[in-house]
């Protein structure tokens, strides 16, 4: 997957503690949500989890199991704005 990481996500990735493996479990398996202003928000909740391939290893799965409970903002460009945990429940 191409992913086009602007500097600010890196940095919040990495502040934050959140892998590029994890960004890209997310951005493939996530659910979407629409900000209101062009951006696309990706999360994983329960149901998606249970989508999350069995080809995965039970030892990648587990370290980056904590990272899932996170958000990815991709702006209209299709580059990555930013990523964060998600301490709220979400809503469609």
């Amino acid at each position: 997957m191409d992913i086009n990481y602007t500097n600010h996500s890196l940095k919040r990735m990495q502040q934050r503690g959140i892998s590029k493996q994890a960004v890209e479990h997310i951005l493939k398996y996530g659910e979407i949500f629409y900000d209101g202003h062009g951006a696309k928000v990706f999360f994983i909740n329960k149901k998606n989890r249970n989508l999350l391939p069995s080809g995965i290893e039970a030892k990648d799965l587990k370290k980056i199991e904590k990272q899932l409970n996170a958000y990815v903002v991709k702006g209209t460009d299709g580059s990555l704005i930013t990523v964060g945990h998600s301490y709220r429940r979400r809503r469609n």
